[in-house]
């Protein structure tokens, strides 16, 4: 697999799990064929870490956001400081989105701190990577109400329904599959992945978290990592009932549409 490149579209290189091995990590991920990823700032304190990376490896790009975990955790200035990180590094606004499966973080913090990252990446014409569990629903209305992201977005780790794929396309959102596609028993996944555009399909790792089935079986103790995405773009191979090639080919060509690298 040496002459395929992987883009892995999300990842948290920063976290503190993976910063003891760090560079096996990454010398891991480029021996499997992962030539490029993006790694996503959860909070206010990894913003540096982030950058540090991006700055230190070209193949890196970052992404400087908030987390809907952690909005209660925020600066009063977290939105100037954003600004200031995307004005050195103008790439992506992310990770932010909706958690309404979380316990301790009220739905209106969420709301707002979304929808300003949002305005945010529309008027830097950037694009932003969303996370969304079980409030589909509210993010199609916060969507429709900001309006159309001139710098597109992906949907991470997909776990809604097949029914919303064709309108979150036409948003202009690419829908991005991780580990959970390679479990047997993610029917829901299985079907969403099915009904994806090809220009549309992504795939990522969300490294360190969400170990492939196909990994996190035989040794359910390790943290995930870019170099296991190559477990994902196989398990996408198998559903889709196309080359590991062209899974890896065009995740690769949308990867570098949407970031623009």
């Amino acid at each position: 697999m040496s002459s395929i490149f992987l883009f892995d579209s999300h990842t948290h290189l920063q976290d503190k799990r993976l910063k003891k091995d760090l560079s096996g990590v990454i010398d891991r991920a480029r021996a499997a064929g992962v030539s490029k990823l993006v790694i996503c700032a959860t909070r206010e304190k990894d913003w540096d870490a982030v950058m540090e990376l991006a700055q230190n490896y070209s193949f890196i790009y970052p992404a400087f956001g908030i987390h809907p975990w952690f909005v209660n955790k925020v600066s009063e200035d977290w939105e100037e400081k954003l600004v200031g990180y995307l004005d050195k590094m103008p790439s992506a606004i992310g990770e932010c989105g909706l958690d309404f499966v979380v316990q301790g973080t009220g739905r209106e913090a969420q709301e707002h701190i979304f929808k300003r990252q949002l305005l945010l990446a529309k008027k830097m014409h950037l694009p932003v990577s969303i996370h969304c569990r079980k409030a589909w629903e509210r993010l199609f209305e916060i969507l429709r109400k900001v309006g159309k992201l001139p710098g597109g977005g992906l949907i991470h780790s997909y776990s809604g329904s097949h029914e919303l794929i064709p309108a979150l396309e036409e948003m202009g959102f690419y829908i991005c599959f991780s580990g959970t596609v390679s479990n047997p028993h993610s029917i829901r996944v299985h079907k969403a992945l099915r009904k994806v555009s090809r220009e549309r399909l992504l795939i990522e790792t969300d490294s360190p978290d969400l170990l492939p089935y196909t990994v996190y079986e035989p040794d359910r103790k390790k943290h995930n990592e870019p170099a296991y995405l190559v477990a994902v773009a196989e398990s996408v191979s198998e559903l889709l009932d196309i080359s590991f090639e062209e899974v890896a080919s065009q995740t690769f060509k949308n990867a570098e549409k949407l970031f623009k690298c």
